[in-house]
Order: C-alpha cells, then structure tokens, then sequence
C-alpha cells in the first residue's frame, strides 16, 4: 500500500505493480483469501482485490480511513474521524461504532470479537484523553483497559490469536522513548517494556508463540515464548507494516529516508523477508 493509490503483490515467485484502483493514498489491507482483499485510505477511499485487480468500492465517508479488519461478511474500517463497518453487502455508518477517538487499530477473530485501540475523554477532565482498548462481543462495545500513570499510553496496534491472547503495542509511561507490549491472556493484563524500542509500528504472528512487532530503524522484536531484538537496521529504515504466512515465512515492508543529494539517493520502498532464520533484504 501507498502513495497515489500503488499497491504491489507477491505471487509466490516475484513481486509486481497491479494498476492502481485510485489516486488517493492506501494505508492499510487486509485479506482473508486470494480473491478476498480489501484496503482503505485517503478521503473515504474502499478498494476491493478479486484475485485479478483491485475495484473501487463506495464508501459512505469522506474521511480519511487508517485502520481496517474484515472477516468475510463483516469488517471494521477505521479512521481519526470516522468508522464504518461492512455488512457483506456494503459499507455504512455503523448505529453501534466505537465510542473511540483517534487512530487507533482494530484487529479481530469473528464478528463478535473485535478489538479497538483508541482516545476517550478522561474521568477527570480538563485532563488529556485517556488511551482505551474496547472489545466489541456483538452486542455493544465494552473497556477492557484504560492507560494510566505507570500503565501503557499511546496504544496502538494490536494482535492476537484469539480473546484469551491479545498483545496490544503502546509507549511505556515510565520509561518515555520505550515502546512496551501489553498482553491479555483472558484474565489480565500484564506489561512487558521493550527497552531501546521507540516507534514500533506493526505486530502479525501465526500463533501464542510466534509473534513479531517491527518499527522504527528497521527494528524488529520477535516473541517464541519471550521478547528477544532480533533485528535492527540504520537510522534511515523505517518499517510500517509486517505479516506472516507461517514461522520460516514472514515479510516486513517500509521505507527508507532520503539523503544528501537526494538526486543520488532518493527516499525509496524496502521490503524484507525472514526465511525462518535470517531477515534479508528482497531486491
């Protein structure tokens, strides 16, 4: 996904440029089968993948959507100031959206567990909005976490394999410039600082105990039973996005910033691959 509507798709032998479905900017996919893909963006933008090309799809929202979670005849589209939500027929203003502000993410197993990360007014204002984590059941919308002082804040994306394993992404409040991890096992949540980490921006896995988070300078955590930093890269690498097919297949996708003189060096997509051993550069 990116700029001016660019997608590109692996087919299992090489990378290619489908025609782009739209100008507006994509920001983020999500897919539950070959001819079953669907990605959202700037301005309202919807876009469906047939396993052929992409087609746009209409949107009721001219607000621009960042966050996306779709499980065949259901799904969630997020965004600062809108969220919709797919029937199986078509996208519409839900009766029932998160009562959440800001970027959030959303990620979910079946249509009556979705999970949200989000801003909600504080109990005591004129305080700052407090970072929530809501799980909708099917019926309504329900808190599962609030960040507090020596809690998480800044919650972000969030992954897991079920609603007794979640991992939620965030900044730790004691440790500022730390990234931690929040887990839920279905009882309670527990913290996890991961130290040296700031900006981490996505986390996939294949099961409890195969789970990767990347991020900022091409960092790149990995849980098979306990944190461990199997990766970082220069300054200039920025990583956004991460998924995983199983443990020897997972690709990791980017940017790299550019430098003096950005005639030589313009800033440019990177793509990474971990063949269940060694992450690798894809040229």
């Amino acid at each position: 996904m990116g700029d001016r509507g660019t997608t590109v798709h692996w087919d299992g032998q090489k990378w290619s440029v489908p025609d782009r479905p739209t100008v507006n900017w994509l920001g983020a996919v999500w897919g539950s089968s070959r001819d079953d893909i669907w990605a959202v963006g700037a301005k309202g933008t919807i876009v469906h993948w047939d396993s052929t090309s992409w087609s746009p799809v209409a949107s009721p929202t001219a607000d621009d959507l960042t966050e996306l979670w779709v499980s065949g005849r259901d799904g969630w589209a997020l965004g600062p100031e809108a969220s919709v939500r797919f029937s199986g027929v078509a996208w519409d203003f839900p009766a029932d959206g998160p009562p959440a502000g800001g970027p959030g993410s959303v990620w979910g197993t079946a249509p009556d567990n979705v999970w949200v990360t989000g801003q909600v007014p504080a109990w005591t204002p004129p305080a700052p909005d407090e970072d929530v984590v809501l799980q909708w059941d099917g019926i309504e919308w329900k808190e599962v976490y609030r960040g507090e002082w020596e809690q998480l804040i800044g919650v972000g994306p969030l992954w897991g394999t079920g609603p007794d394993d979640l991992w939620v992404v965030g900044t730790d409040s004691l440790r500022l410039g730390t990234c931690s991890v929040l887990h839920w096992d279905g009882q309670a949540w527990a913290l996890t600082p991961l130290v040296g980490s700031a900006g981490l921006t996505a986390i996939t896995g294949t099961a409890p105990d195969d789970v990767w988070i990347v991020g900022a300078e091409g960092i790149v955590w990995h849980f098979d039973g306990a944190w461990s930093l199997v990766r970082t890269g220069p300054m200039d690498e920025d990583l956004l996005g991460v998924w995983a097919a199983d443990r020897n297949d997972a690709w990791a996708v980017g940017r790299v910033a550019a430098r003096y003189p950005e005639s030589a060096y313009p800033a440019h997509g990177l793509i990474l691959h971990w063949d269940g051993s060694t992450w690798s550069y894809w040229r």
